[in-house]
């Protein structure tokens, strides 16, 4: 499977709170994954809050006109339940996607995460730069795949790249 198309969502953690912290995380995996010839779009919904809205949500994913192969949903873990509605939100929006987690949430649960969340195809487990890479440049096919990747652990610092953020 090719990933040409690429979506990567930053999950609200404390609706109420100001956003104060900079995905950079997110923002990594993004530079790698357009390094590698693919299309990656982000979706910060944490630096909406507090006027983020499981609506609001909704209208922001139905508002791209691409169809995704991979989306990737990262979060710590209270993020479980925006994680939930934002995997079904996915896949009714894109069913032929591969749902992935990562971060806090997925690194700690692991496999768990298929019984809390069922429309997930896999979980990365650890830092995932080695992992994104690795998934893009043999194809491999997260659809249904049901397991986790990782832990790995970036020992190289000079093989992370630099943020690009996108306007």
């Amino acid at each position: 499977m090719r990933y040409n198309n690429i979506l990567l969502i930053n999950v609200p953690i404390r609706v109420n709170a100001q956003p104060n912290v900079v995905p950079t995380g997110v923002g990594i995996l993004a530079s790698l994954i357009e390094q590698a010839g693919c299309n990656c779009d982000v979706v910060d919904l944490n630096a909406i809050r507090p006027e983020v809205s499981i609506t609001r949500t909704e209208e922001i994913l139905q508002s791209f006109d691409i169809d995704y192969e991979m989306i990737g949903i990262s979060g710590m873990i209270t993020t479980l339940k925006w994680q939930k509605v934002i995997a079904r939100m996915c896949r009714k929006i894109w069913p032929q996607s591969s749902i992935v987690s990562g971060g806090g949430l997925a690194s700690d649960f692991g496999t768990t995460l298929f019984d809390w969340i069922p429309e997930l195809d896999c979980v990365v487990q650890g830092e995932g730069e080695r992992i994104i890479s690795r998934i893009i440049k043999e194809e491999v096919d997260l659809r249904h795949l049901k397991r986790s990747l990782g832990p790995e652990i970036v020992e190289n610092l000079d093989m992370v790249p630099t943020i690009h953020w996108k306007k």
